[in-house]
């Protein structure tokens, strides 16, 4: 297992940390890109920029949060992936959640493997205006998927167990 660096980020954000560590966050993309293998990657090359596109319009049109963020990232860095990776959750994965009478209700949570992630996950420490906080993320990530603050909240987007095949 790789050892998960820890930064101190209070007084940025992750748009920083991505500025700072720019091979993280090529790398991660590359292993994105050949989550299938050569194929995949041939197929990324091809159709990352029109996902890119499309990404960034959905962000536009619904007032996403995050989009001046993966823009700033995405202008330092115009490396095709950034919006389609930052969207994956929402375009590939079968997670869902749905309003209830009794509020939100989680049907489902991130269920692909995703090569790379491992390698160049990051635990950085980070400020928001509840307090200080641990956002476990990756180069390029704009949120979180899974943090903690001590005493306070931990939160976790998880896996569940995969069969294997083959």
């Amino acid at each position: 297992m790789h050892p998960i660096p820890f930064l101190d980020y209070r007084q940025s954000s992750p748009a920083h940390y991505a500025e700072d560590h720019p091979e993280r966050l090529r790398g991660l993309l590359h292993a994105t890109r050949r989550t299938l293998g050569a194929w995949s990657d041939m197929a990324a090359h091809a159709l990352l920029p029109l996902g890119d596109r499309m990404t960034r319009r959905w962000l536009a049109c619904t007032g996403n949060p995050y989009l001046a963020e993966i823009d700033r990232v995405t202008a330092k860095h115009p490396i095709p992936g950034l919006y389609a990776l930052n969207l994956s959750y929402e375009w590939g994965c079968t997670g869902a959640i749905r309003e209830t009478s009794e509020g939100p209700t989680l049907l489902r949570v991130l269920d692909w493997p995703f090569p790379g992630l491992g390698t160049h996950t990051t635990a950085l420490q980070l400020r928001g205006p509840s307090g200080d906080y641990i956002n476990l993320t990756w180069p390029g990530l704009a949120g979180s998927f899974q943090g903690m603050a001590p005493g306070r909240f931990a939160a976790a987007i998880n896996q569940a167990p995969m069969r294997r095949y083959g």
